[in-house]
């Protein structure tokens, strides 16, 4: 495993029978001496359980069979901070810095996938911050569009210069080259969007950084009431694994890819603080949380003002290119395999559901077709 299994909880991790563990469903299916295709997944309103995948021998690891030793009590409900909330974001905020500085490293190189969002500036205003006091690092922010007006407006008011930042121009058709890698497992086609190939030509050389994870204060908020289901004695822990898509299996694809991939908002340092935080803090607007946008105000830039929430992708997808995926799908092996079975034909222009919209079968019975020809080929 890569060095930031040391300090991030990483999700998405399988495990088989034998106890082999791997964030790679191809790779840790290339290792089976038997394979067994759970046919269940082949009906579109079943809802499997979090662990399950679509191979019988494999599953997700549950929280203590990858939790590092030394963090092992964060399975545990935590102790409510008994602070202010400025108090409790400014140890947020350490844990960030913290992180980075202990991953980033000289002679490395990194790339940080920004939004307009709140945990995007949350985490270059603690870089900017580390920059200011000597740091030094060798990284690129990018973005892409609809997001580039706030977070052109982030990178001016943190101060960071012109070379360190640029967005996506994109495609003309298919504009984020979808449907062009091999998945993860059972998840989202859109989660193989891409928007770095005109910048980096060799991803295993660079080390990926992006803010996922950080809307536990999110859930909290809507979520409080609900019933969890229980993977370990904490549940804000639970929580965020339950309503967080799809079990990590798009950070697998990019440890995949990348050289390693860091998440300041996973990180040890970080979650061991907002498993602490006080429920009344959390309040939801529609598009963001009470305790980030006290987080981005504790910054000297003036960064918790700028617009976010812009997801109205364009993706670009043209008949040609939905004629070529259905085409693929229907001469796979998957489907030679397994099609006598489906009393369902997929739609695969469902497959880009806009964001926050639950992900479809359609777009997963895809991506795992694309696992299975790997895996058999």
């Amino acid at each position: 495993m890569q060095e930031s299994f040391k300090t991030t909880f990483h999700r998405g991790i399988y495990i088989d029978e034998s106890g082999n563990k791997d964030y790679d469903f191809v790779r840790i299916g290339k290792s089976q001496k038997q394979l067994t295709f759970n046919e269940e997944f082949l009906n579109p309103l079943f809802n499997p359980q979090w662990f399950e995948t679509p191979f019988k021998e494999i599953r997700f690891t549950y929280p203590e069979e990858r939790i590092s030793e030394n963090y092992k009590y964060l399975l545990e409900q935590q102790t409510t901070f008994e602070g202010t909330l400025s108090e409790f974001t400014d140890r947020l905020i350490a844990g960030i810095k913290k992180y980075i500085q202990i991953n980033l490293k000289a002679g490395e190189k990194y790339l940080m996938l920004h939004s307009g969002g709140f945990d995007s500036r949350i985490i270059s205003a603690c870089m900017r911050d580390l920059w200011n006091e000597g740091m030094r690092f060798d990284i690129h922010f990018r973005c892409h569009q609809p997001e580039e007006p706030m977070f052109y407006e982030i990178m001016k008011r943190e101060g960071w210069d012109k070379s360190f930042y640029s967005v996506y121009p994109g495609k003309k058709e298919n504009y984020y080259n979808l449907c062009r890698t091999t998945m993860n497992g059972w998840h989202n086609y859109i989660q193989s969007m891409t928007f770095w190939d005109d910048i980096v030509s060799d991803e295993s050389k660079i080390t990926l950084i992006t803010g996922l994870g950080g809307e536990l204060f999110k859930y909290v908020a809507i979520h409080r009431n609900d019933e969890i289901t229980e993977r370990s004695n904490n549940r804000y822990l639970d929580m965020i694994l339950q309503y967080h898509p799809d079990e990590g299996q798009w950070e697998g694809l990019w440890l995949r890819k990348f050289k390693d991939l860091l998440m300041p908002k996973w990180g040890y340092f970080y979650i061991s603080e907002s498993f602490r935080v006080n429920p009344a803090w959390c309040k939801f607007n529609g598009k963001t949380d009470s305790v980030r946008i006290e987080m981005a105000r504790r910054f000297k830039y003036n960064i918790a003002d700028i617009k976010w929430g812009a997801h109205n992708y364009s993706w670009r997808l043209t008949d040609n290119f939905f004629s070529k995926i259905t085409k693929r799908f229907y001469s796979s092996r998957f489907y030679k395999d397994f099609g006598k079975h489906m009393k369902h034909n997929p739609d695969f222009r469902k497959l880009f559901t806009p964001y926050p919209k639950k992900s479809t079968w359609d777009s997963k019975i895809w991506s795992f077709m694309t696992c299975y020809e790997e895996i058999f080929k």
